[in-house]
């Protein structure tokens, strides 16, 4: 099999995942009978304010991303941008347990905000530090043998990205 097809194959597969996704979703809406409608006017404006920050955190980390790309890339050979690439990407995996909790604790917290904002700030407190001590183990072994961790899940090819792990571990952190 060629590399060509294995692409393709990857890529039908995360298709097939999504339109899986997608009818999961529907289910459940129409299982759980949540009446889908016109918005009313000024739930825009409401949302908005109320997700602006996150979508503008996911911008900047983006675009931050790709320009230290293109700055690594610049000042040293491409053999150092794959490095750097390899390296980035495993602390961006501890990165999705935070995101996944806030969007599962989103709706809870508009709703509990809207009642008691005193419920929502210590419902927020308690995530916050929940999603620490989850995090913390896994980033202070990185932290603290960092090429280890690099030969390990990536390669030995990759032993001089040990630094650039740990500093991206303490960033994710």
């Amino acid at each position: 099999m060629t590399i060509g097809r294995c692409v393709d194959l990857a890529m039908w597969a995360f298709f097939v995942g999504e339109v899986a996704a997608l009818a999961l979703a529907i289910l459940l809406f129409v299982r759980a009978r949540i009446p889908m409608g016109r918005p009313r006017p000024g739930m825009y404006r409401t949302y908005l304010a109320f997700t602006a920050p996150v979508m503008l955190l996911a911008l900047g980390e983006t675009v931050g991303k790709w320009l230290r790309l293109v700055m690594v890339g610049f000042w040293w050979d491409a053999k150092a941008v794959g490095q750097y690439y390899a390296a980035a990407k495993l602390p961006e995996g501890f990165l999705l347990l935070p995101l996944s909790m806030a969007v599962v604790l989103l709706p809870t917290l508009s709703r509990l905000h809207r009642r008691t904002p005193e419920e929502a700030r210590s419902l927020a407190l308690e995530a916050e530090r929940w999603v620490s001590i989850v995090s913390w183990a896994p980033l202070a072994v990185i932290l603290a043998a960092n090429a280890a961790c690099v030969h390990i899940l990536l390669s030995g090819q990759f032993t001089r990205a040990g630094p650039i792990l740990a500093v991206l571990g303490g960033q994710a952190l």
